[in-house]
């Protein structure tokens, strides 16, 4: 049940916290970032700890988890595949603590937005493959450029598509999930 300490927004790897930022500006109750900017290291034992205390003490509406990709990426099929590998295994803590707290919320009837690239390997991952048989939960894509992304440089429409994987009420996100047009160059 909720508590005049429940938040609506909690963002998990925040980074600059701009969606913290956001959702407040939109008059959102918004729980305090969790990244290591701010003391939290989601890889460490310790710091799931202290992110499952505020996750239980603000019962948050809605988590969004935006975990590091840069082990997952295509990227990375440049690099020694052991290589690869072992950076993925390093930081497969984080990945399992977020498959916990999408649990945790989809048994709660609250909900979750995991983010990551179209393309990361994150997706294959047995824990996150597990998430999808849980009630509601799915994924869609968006394309950055019909939101203005663009490049720093030249200036272009900047397409970057993300997978957003979430167990909102089905149909509810699909105004969000939007793709290239392909009438402009990127």
């Amino acid at each position: 049940s909720p508590t005049h300490d429940q938040v609506d927004v909690l963002e998990l790897f925040a980074g600059s916290a701009h969606l913290s930022y956001c959702c407040s500006q939109m008059g959102l109750n918004t729980g305090p970032p969790v990244d290591l900017n701010t003391g939290y290291d989601l890889n460490t034992f310790e710091g799931q700890q202290r992110a499952w205390k505020l996750i239980k003490e603000k019962q948050p509406r809605m988590i969004f988890m935006a975990i590091v990709c840069t082990p997952w990426s295509n990227l990375q099929n440049i690099n020694d595949r052991n290589d690869v590998m072992r950076k993925r295994k390093k930081i497969m803590p984080m990945v399992r603590f977020c498959a916990e707290v999408a649990h945790y919320q989809s048994t709660r009837q609250r909900t979750f937005i995991i983010e990551n690239p179209e393309t990361s390997h994150l997706w294959k991952v047995k824990e996150f493959q597990d998430l999808l048989n849980l009630e509601h939960v799915t994924w869609n894509v968006v394309d950055l450029c019909r939101y203005g992304l663009t490049d720093p440089v030249s200036k272009l429409p900047y397409r970057k598509s993300l997978c957003l994987m979430h167990n909102f009420q089905n149909g509810s996100l699909d105004p969000v999930f939007v793709r290239c047009t392909k009438d402009h160059k990127h």
